[in-house]
């Protein structure tokens, strides 16, 4: 009776440390192929992540060239920017106020001295001359930029400093930018020009017909 007690329990502790060796064997047989499947994922994502990491380099690459290079703003050239634009701005206001101040004896002036300038049309010319000459000097100004950079090829110019952070154009697009700087500038000459000459034309025109 007692020898087959010790039987039983001896197949039952066998019986239990196959199941638990079974059961350690299946878990060792995942963790390998756990491992396995790992390493064999690394191995297929690795070159997958290597080419779209070169791929997203590239790509910024183009996108950095096709921008271009831009060139930094000169704090001189801004403070001059803003000084020239603070004294015309002063310049035109003071002479709008001198006009709306003066007018009804400017107009008396012109009355008394109409005849002096039907015969001296020459100093209705001048008059006219200097008072579109700030514009004038600003399409001069964007003539010979226009011109320096159609010739360079490039915008803004060699040695030309900026006031703000502006991005460079070369080759064609500088061309391109030169022109249209060109026409401007024609347009701003050719608009100023003509008031001297239509003043000087009418004054001229009333003289000679009295």
């Amino acid at each position: 009776m007692f020898y087959r007690l010790i039987s039983n329990n001896v197949e039952k502790s066998a019986i239990y440390k196959g199941e638990i060796c079974g059961k350690s064997f299946s878990v060792i047989t995942l963790l390998v192929q756990k491992i396995r499947w790992n390493s064999h994922i690394r191995a297929t994502l690795v070159p997958c992540v290597k080419r779209t990491s070169s791929g997203i380099r590239s790509i910024t690459s183009k996108i950095s060239e096709s921008m271009g290079t831009v060139q930094p703003g000169n704090p001189k050239a801004r403070r001059k920017a803003i000084w020239v634009i603070l004294f015309a701005t002063f310049l035109g206001f003071s002479a709008i106020l001198a006009f709306e101040c003066y007018q009804h004896d400017f107009q008396s002036w012109l009355e008394r001295n109409i005849d002096f300038l039907l015969e001296n049309t020459f100093v209705v010319f001048v008059v006219s001359l200097i008072l579109v000459s700030p514009v004038l000097a600003a399409g001069t100004y964007l003539l010979l930029l226009g011109n320096r950079t159609v010739r360079a090829q490039r915008f803004p110019p060699l040695g030309y400093a900026v006031v703000s952070d502006t991005l460079v154009l070369e080759g064609w697009q500088g061309v391109r930018r030169g022109r249209v700087i060109q026409l401007l500038s024609v347009f701003l000459l050719c608009s100023a020009g003509a008031i001297p000459v239509v003043m000087w034309y009418i004054f001229h025109t009333f003289g000679s017909a009295t």
